[in-house]
């Protein structure tokens, strides 16, 4: 997470990836891991998110330097314009044993957060905390899955992403029949 040249901590200043605009990530970051198996250790995932700049956390490094997982989610976040820095709005979410992180943005998200808000159950809804596009998908994701602690196979869970996917481009849709992303 701090040391290799792809690392969260690089990309939240020296973003090369990034093909437009300011090369900084700095509104805050993210990280998700699980922990081993354990009778008395809930399987849902370990979050640990801040506002503050990755370069600038300490935070970051003292734990990341500790811990130990075979699946670590870690993302850097450049905020939307016109939406808040805020904890809630940082990566990854979770929900039950899922986690999940999305880089980029749902084009035109305003116009269709509407729709997508029809689609999902009071429960999903209810558990929306943030304003990010991010966790609007993930909400769609959470209601593909009927059981959140379910250890489903890769391709089920495929299928499922692949349905929130088509879900956003049904949104799109009914407002503007004849765009398709």
């Amino acid at each position: 997470l701090t040391h290799p040249d792809h690392c969260i901590l690089k990309q939240s200043y020296l973003c090369k990836e990034r093909l437009t605009g300011d090369p900084l990530n700095g509104d805050g970051w993210g990280v998700g891991w699980y922990v081993a198996p354990a009778p008395d250790i809930d399987p849902s995932p370990c979050l640990l998110t801040s506002v503050n700049p990755a370069w600038n956390d300490r935070n970051l490094t003292s734990i990341a330097e500790k811990t130990h997982s075979r699946l670590v989610f870690a993302h850097v976040r450049a905020a939307t314009s016109g939406l808040t820095a805020s904890e809630s709005n940082c990566h990854p979410f979770s929900r039950g044993r899922f986690m999940f992180m999305h880089n980029g943005n749902i084009g035109g998200f305003r116009q269709i957060k509407r729709r997508i808000v029809n689609y999902v159950t009071d429960d999903v809804l209810n558990g929306i905390q943030g304003t990010t596009d991010s966790e609007y998908a993930f909400a769609l994701f959470l209601n593909e899955v009927s059981d959140l602690w379910a250890c489903y196979p890769a391709d089920v869970l495929c299928e499922k992403l692949m349905n929130v996917i088509r879900r956003i481009k049904v949104c799109f849709m009914c407002g503007e029949p004849q765009k398709m992303i």
